[in-house]
């Protein structure tokens, strides 16, 4: 997937530009191969139909995500209908570089469903009823049921300790 950062100048510590269809430079970051490119903005100087133009130059690169600190109410519409998904970015003082590295920071997930959880640090989450954990089936279906709600007036949150198993009813 490509995305679009608006920028003022061709440079990873360049600050986020506030204009869209007036940026200096768009750098097109492709997440898939993990090439970036400066481009320079050919519209920044025209006199009308500034941003749509600017909307055509970056549908006819594929873009997805364009990312800016404001878009222009005519272009809202231009981008939705294209479904290019628009980022604002109201801190002024962000760089390229930042941004890029939100862009691509990485979701944490298990990584070998081993019970060895992200980076190896252990399931630790939840009742470890998940495919993570290294408890039996039998356990798990143990597990469920018991509850912890003796905050409440009601049967102090024990439960019935029994689970109905294949349409059995004890």
């Amino acid at each position: 997937m490509k995305t679009a950062i608006s920028a003022v100048e061709n440079s990873f510590e360049s600050k986020i530009d506030r204009q869209f269809a007036r940026c200096g430079f768009f750098v097109i970051i492709d997440q898939e191969t993990g090439s970036v490119e400066f481009l320079p903005n050919p519209n920044i100087d025209k006199e009308e139909n500034v941003g749509a133009a600017t909307v055509e130059l970056l549908n006819s690169r594929n873009i997805k995500k364009v990312v800016a600190g404001d878009f222009g109410i005519k272009v809202k519409p231009l981008l939705d209908s294209l479904k290019i998904q628009m980022i604002v970015i109201s801190d002024n003082s962000l760089t390229v570089n930042d941004i890029i590295g939100m862009l691509t920071k990485t979701r944490k997930v298990m990584p070998k469903m081993d019970g060895t959880g992200p980076d190896g640090k252990g399931a630790g989450t939840g009742r470890g009823l998940g495919r993570c954990g290294k408890s039996s089936q039998k356990e798990k279906l143990d597990q469920l049921g018991k509850g912890l709600g003796n905050k409440r007036k009601t049967g102090g949150g024990q439960g019935k300790g029994k689970r109905l198993k294949g349409g059995s009813k004890d």
